[in-house]
């Protein structure tokens, strides 16, 4: 490998090859994008497909299927939701917050001020402020 790499060999820099190679760049940028989903992409395609004939059996069982009039409405989505609302309603309290807070429900971490009374805030701080900027 040392031997191919010397003086002799190697392209100018200039700015033409610059622009030629970011352009180059750019182009094969923009195809590799195009060619490669997003995960968000993945996961939403696949949930929407329709649910495999056993776990659609079940959801019949478990449903009242007034509601679902078809079973190509019954989705992966559909599936999934229910078993996560199951584990809920077993007591699995990291899947009733992952429903909480898919449908919104979050609890906010901000602290909200309706604007009635004055807010005062101590801050302490630790030596000189001017000694930080050296």
């Amino acid at each position: 490998m040392g031997d191919n790499m010397n003086n002799n060999n190697l392209v100018p820099f200039n700015v033409n090859n610059a622009s030629e190679n970011g352009r180059k760049g750019g182009l094969a940028s923009v195809k590799a994008k195009k060619e490669r989903k997003t995960m968000r992409e993945c996961l939403t395609t696949l949930l929407e497909l329709k649910a495999s004939e056993e776990n659609i059996d079940l959801i019949k069982k478990t449903l009242d299927m007034k509601e679902i009039e078809t079973s190509e409405e019954i989705t992966n989505q559909l599936v999934i939701s229910l078993a996560l609302l199951n584990k809920a309603m077993n007591g699995d309290i990291k899947a009733y917050e992952i429903i909480r807070d898919t449908i919104g429900e979050k609890p906010t971490d901000k602290l909200q001020h309706n604007g009635t009374e004055d807010i005062i805030i101590n801050v302490k701080t630790v030596g000189d402020v001017t000694e930080w900027a050296k």
